[in-house]
């Protein structure tokens, strides 16, 4: 379960959350939907650690996000953007990095099938 409590996030002066908080229990698709500028990805960032928000906080499964290792958390939270610098990849490719936090040094046979 992901559950978000009284989250507020500002960008210098300009609040762009303000007391935010939902629960999504397990097992169900969450969709964030607003207009151009509302927050959606400002709170995305802030739900998988990228932001750290102002108040508030994120628990996954009753433990708080900010506590957990990045490795443990990126387990369990993975975050595309929209648009990137980086350019080339093949959804493949895309795919193979989600599994990066159960990656050693290279991928592995294993990796390469289930990204497949």
């Amino acid at each position: 379960m992901l559950r978000v409590e009284r989250l507020s996030f500002r960008y210098g002066k300009n609040r762009i959350l303000n007391d935010i908080s939902f629960e999504v229990p397990g097992g169900t698709l969450l969709a964030v939907l607003g207009p151009n500028g509302s927050g959606k990805t400002t709170l995305i960032r802030c739900v998988n650690s990228i932001l750290t928000p102002q108040t508030g906080h994120v628990f996954l499964n009753e433990k708080r996000i900010d506590s957990m290792p990045t490795e443990k958390t990126a387990r369990r939270i993975a975050y595309m953007p929209q648009r990137t610098g980086v350019s080339g990849l093949t959804v493949f490719d895309a795919v193979l990095l989600g599994r990066k936090p159960y990656m050693n040094w290279q991928p592995t046979a294993d990796d390469y099938e289930k990204v497949e």
